[in-house]
């Protein structure tokens, strides 16, 4: 399941850089926008799967 959640957040993140990246290149502000809205709209997700992962650290003792 962490691994999941892992995983979300990269897509997540490559999401954010990649449709910054296409506005700043092609110089569309309305990508910037699009990206930041679809960034809100997941940002309870991401906010969950943060604290799912932080809760998981947390559980599992390093050895």
């Amino acid at each position: 399941m962490a691994v999941l959640l892992a995983v979300f957040l990269l897509v997540c993140g490559v999401y954010a850089i990649f449709g910054y990246s296409v506005s700043v290149m092609f110089g569309k502000p309305g990508y910037f926008h699009m990206t930041g809205d679809a960034l809100w709209a997941l940002s309870l997700s991401i906010g969950m799967a943060v604290l799912g992962l932080v809760m998981r650290a947390r559980a599992q003792p390093v050895v």
